[in-house]
């Protein structure tokens, strides 16, 4: 696994796509404070998940992680445990996401309870649940299965992981799905360039992209 880290203001960018080839916008002010929070809650994440974090402090093939792309939130959990109901019950954010999508969640008939946590909290708290949906998820085997990673954000697409060595994932990458009416690319190198694969709803396999992605885009 590659351990380089993050550069510029973090692995996260805003990006414009119209097609493969397409060059993604360097983001405003505001995006990049937000890109800065992510990257921030992205440490506070590793060192705070739900499971024991690998010795560099990155998640391993055991692992289910999620970041949200507007708010900064992020989590990683052991993948015994249901990150859904995690995120919702540690970050107070409701993540919309299809059963199936993030193996070893729960289908959301059984989450109920932890949901209702998260929303009496916040109230506690005086402040409102977040509500995000889940965009794209990259999945370390083909068949979407093993360790996951998931995006999120309130609406919209057009977000990018410009290196996903920042995030524990480079050249690790078997599979993905899109949710949201997003579609998904991932690039054999940093900062959305070489081949790639996508932009498409669905992956159960890369090809001769398999375990050698280095940038993660959805549009």
């Amino acid at each position: 696994m590659d351990r380089r880290t993050a550069t510029h203001s973090g692995p996260f960018r805003h990006a414009t796509v119209a097609g493969a080839g397409a060059q993604h916008q360097r983001p405003g002010r505001r995006a990049r404070a937000a890109i800065a929070a992510v990257a921030f809650g992205l440490i506070a994440a590793w060192a705070g998940a739900a499971g024991p974090a690998s010795a560099a402090g990155l998640p391993t093939a055991d692992y289910a992680c999620w970041a949200d792309l507007g708010t900064g939130a992020s989590l990683c959990v052991d993948r015994g445990v249901d990150l859904v109901a995690a995120v919702a019950r540690e970050r107070g954010v409701l993540l919309t996401v299809p059963d199936g999508a993030i193996p070893g969640s729960l289908r959301a008939s059984a989450r109920s309870a932890s949901t209702g946590a998260a929303s009496t909290g916040a109230a506690t708290a005086g402040t409102a649940a977040v509500a995000s949906t889940v965009i794209s998820v990259i999945y370390d085997n083909s068949g979407y299965g093993g360790g996951s990673y998931a995006l999120s954000i309130s609406s919209g697409c057009g977000w990018g992981v410009a290196g996903l060595g920042s995030i524990g994932w480079n050249d690790r990458a078997s599979s993905y799905r899109s949710f949201n009416g997003c579609t998904t690319a991932l690039f054999a190198n940093e900062n959305y360039t070489g081949s790639s694969t996508g932009y498409t709803t669905n992956a159960s396999g890369l090809g001769g992209l398999n375990d050698q992605a280095s940038s993660w885009s959805v549009h």
